[in-house]
Parts: structure tokens; C-alpha cells; sequence
């Protein structure tokens, strides 16, 4: 990888405070450890390009979510994650509104 990549990205993760990340190398499939993230393991295809790169975003020590970054548009292109369900209270989830 590119020293301009990494130190945009190291800017990037600076920027997010308490989240940590690995920028995912060219060569891995996928994105390594969060893979697990996309529906049968496979992220999008068709999306990379040069400027774009894959980080694993981990916070308080665990993976969390998936992101292709556009250094170019400084932007993310996608973010992966699952979500889990409202916990139920006495009268069922809890809904705001």
C-alpha cells in the first residue's frame, strides 16, 4: 500500500475517536475478520477501485462493522454491519415516536 494511503487513513481513524481499525491488504479477499458482516460473507462486488480501501472498524476491542473508504472523495462508498434486535420490555420492544 501506497505511504499517502496510509497516512490518510491513519488521519481518518485519528479523526473517529474511539473507534480503532486494519485497513484490509489488496491481496486479502473480502474483508478479512469482517466478513461476517455482509449477508453470506461476500461483500459487494464491482465497487473497488484504486482509491478505495477496506478497513475492519473495531470499538472497545471487538469488529463492529465494515467500510470501503474513497481516499479521493474522502467519503465512505459502504458501510457493513449487523444490527440487533430491541430488547423487549414489558409491553414488547421498545419504539420511539
Amino acid at each position: 500500500m501506497r505511504p499517502a494511503r496510509w497516512l490518510a487513513l491513519g488521519s481518518l481513524l485519528a479523526l473517529a475517536g474511539l473507534l480503532e481499525g486494519r485497513l484490509v491488504g489488496e491481496e486479502e479477499a473480502g474483508f478479512g475478520e469482517c466478513d461476517r458482516f455482509f449477508y453470506a460473507g461476500t461483500p459487494p462486488a464491482g465497487l473497488a477501485a484504486e482509491a478505495h480501501v477496506k478497513i475492519c472498524q473495531r470499538f472497545e476491542g471487538a469488529e463492529r462493522f465494515a467500510t470501503l473508504y474513497s481516499l479521493r472523495d474522502r467519503i465512505p462508498v459502504y458501510s457493513a454491519f449487523r444490527a440487533a434486535r430491541p430488547a423487549a420490555g414489558p409491553r414488547g420492544p421498545y419504539i420511539s415516536g
